[in-house]
C-alpha cells in the first residue's frame, strides 16, 4: 500500500469507527443504560476476569503463534491478511487498535449485547468480520471466538472497560506483528 492509499485508509478506518463508537454510545443511552463506559468497581469479580482475560490472551497467542508454526489455514489467512491490510508503523498502529476497540466494543458489548444479548452478539461479531477474500475465511471464527472472551468479560463487570483494553492489545500486537514478525513466522514455513 503506498503512503497515500495508507494515509487514507488510516483516516477512514478512524472515522469509521469513531461512527460505531457514536452509534453504540448513542444506542446505549437511548436504550436507557446512561454512558456506554461507566464503570462501577464494585461489580467486578477481579479474580474471574483476569482468568477470562489470561485465557483469551492464551486463545490469540495460540491462534497467532502457535497456528502460524502448524496450521497451514492460519498461515494463509495472515498471508492475505497482511497484503489485504499492509503493515503499519508503531504509531499508525496504535491509532488503529485504540479506535478499532473502542469503536467496536461500544457498538458490540455496549449497545449490542445490551439489547441482544451474549450469543448472538458473539455471532454478529463474528459475521461482521465476514471476509472480503477465500483465504480469510477463518477470520470470522476467530472473531466470534474472541467475542466470547469479549462478551464474557461484559457479562461479568457489567461495564465494557476490560473489553476494550484486551481488544486494544490484541489488535496492537496483530498489527506490531504483521509488519515486524510475520515474514519469519509466515514466509519461511
Amino acid at each position: 500500500m503506498e503512503l497515500n492509499q495508507k494515509r487514507q485508509f488510516i483516516v477512514f478506518a478512524t472515522l469509521f469507527y469513531l461512527l460505531f463508537f457514536a452509534a453504540g454510545s448513542i444506542w446505549y443511552y437511548l436504550a436507557g443504560n446512561g454512558w456506554v463506559f461507566g464503570f462501577n468497581p464494585n461489580k467486578h469479580n477481579w479474580v474471574l476476569e483476569i482468568a477470562i482475560a489470561a485465557a483469551c490472551l492464551g486463545f490469540y497467542a495460540l491462534f497467532a503463534f502457535g497456528g502460524v508454526k502448524y496450521v497451514r489455514e492460519i498461515r494463509n489467512f495472515l498471508q492475505e491478511l497482511k497484503r489485504f491490510i499492509g503493515t503499519f508503523t508503531v504509531k499508525e498502529s496504535f491509532l488503529l487498535a485504540l479506535v478499532s476497540a473502542i469503536g467496536e466494543e461500544a457498538l458490540f458489548r455496549g449497545a449490542m449485547q445490551s439489547s441482544f444479548g451474549f450469543w448472538i452478539t458473539a455471532v454478529i461479531f463474528g459475521i461482521t468480520h465476514f471476509p472480503p477474500t477465500k483465504k480469510l475465511r477463518i477470520w470470522p471464527v476467530y472473531a466470534f471466538a474472541i467475542g466470547l472472551f469479549f462478551g464474557a468479560l461484559t457479562e461479568i463487570s457489567g461495564d465494557i472497560l476490560l473489553p476494550v483494553i484486551l481488544h486494544f492489545f490484541i489488535n496492537f500486537f496483530s498489527f506490531l506483528y504483521l509488519h515486524y514478525r510475520s515474514e519469519t513466522f509466515i514466509e519461511h514455513r
